[in-house]
Order: C-alpha cells, then structure tokens, then sequence
C-alpha cells in the first residue's frame, strides 16, 4: 500500500513538473518579446531542483522513469536555448521574432520559412547543396549532442525531398532552398523561401 502511495505522489509529481516545464517554456517565450518584465527564475529554480531530485532516486516503474526521463530531456534542451537566446540578448545580436514575423511563415511542423538569396540551380548545383546541407546538418547535430549515426547523406535527400513536397501542396509552390537551424536545443532542417 505504501509503495502505490509513493508511486501515486510520484505520478503526480511527474504532471506537476511537466506543467510547470510547459509553463516555463511560454514564459521564457514571453520573457523574450518583452511581454513579461523579468526572466522567470523564480519558476526555472523550482523545476531544476525537481528535476535534480528525482535524478538521484531510484524510480522502479519503467514507465515513470520514461516519461521522467522524457521530460528532464525536454527541460535540458529548452535550457540550452534559453541560455544560447539570453547569451544572445547581452551580446546585443537577438532578433526578436516580432521583428521578422512579416517575412517569416511557420509551418506546422515548427519550421521556420525564411527569405533566400537568389541563385541559379542546376542538378549538379543540386547535389553540391545537398552535400553542403547534409554536412551542416551533421555538424549541427555534434554541436547539440545528437546522434547522427544513421543520417547518410540519401536519407537526408530523401527526407528533404519530402519536406519540399509537403511544402509544395501546403503553400502551392515548390520554389523552396533549405538551411540548418538549431532550435531549442535541437538540430533542424527549415525551408527556405526562394526570393521572386
């Protein structure tokens, strides 16, 4: 009885922590469009220290330790992000989404559509890009300790062709080039915009 007691707080403690690290993340995101005044440290000191607690206990139930595991990996890549966004804000090199929200689309998929330099494809320019892409992408991902193992460079082809095709029935056109971002933590191939 005491130890479903304990696994009956734990649950609940997991749902706290995970509200609370969503919470943060649209504070953070508020705190960034200087919506909110101060950087919710308040908040962000509470979760860490959950987090920090819970890393140290033994969690017997697979399924607990999952979805805790699940959301500290979520935590900890949103941390890096703030702390890269707030590195950014001191160092004055911030761009504020309000700022280039007219020539941005987001899509579903959280990708970010930007503005590209115009330029004059051909199948072996084509390949070259390719190429180009799947080493960014690679370096990237290195750079935000993801394992890029299986990524070869016909998996991304493949993987960006689909992309321009979802594109293409979404916007209409597939005038589309594609960059590496890292975004909250995480390596991503985004779309970008061909000028006209």
């Amino acid at each position: 009885m005491e130890v479903h007691d304990q696994n009956k707080d734990f649950r609940e403690d997991l749902d706290e922590l995970e509200a609370k690290v969503s919470k943060l993340r649209i504070d953070y995101e508020q705190y960034f469009m200087r919506i909110l005044k101060r950087e919710p440290l308040f908040l962000r000191q509470q979760v860490e220290k959950t987090i920090n607690f819970y890393s140290l206990q033994h969690i017997n139930n697979t399924g607990d330790k999952f979805k805790f595991r699940n959301i500290a990996d979520k935590y900890n890549s949103f941390k890096l992000y703030w702390n890269r966004t707030i590195k950014e804000i001191e160092e004055g090199t911030y761009k504020r989404r309000s700022e280039d929200s007219r020539s941005n689309i987001t899509m579903k998929s959280g990708a970010v559509i930007l503005p590209r330099e115009p330029s004059h494809s051909s199948s072996g320019d084509n390949s070259a890009r390719m190429k180009k892409l799947h080493n960014d992408f690679i370096k990237a991902r290195k750079e935000c300790n993801e394992s890029s193992n299986n990524i070869g460079l016909d998996y991304l082809t493949k993987a960006v062709e689909q992309q321009r095709a979802a594109a293409k029935k979404k916007f209409g056109t597939d005038n589309f080039d594609f960059d590496v971002k890292i975004k909250e933590g995480k390596a991503r191939i985004v779309l970008k915009n061909k000028k006209p």
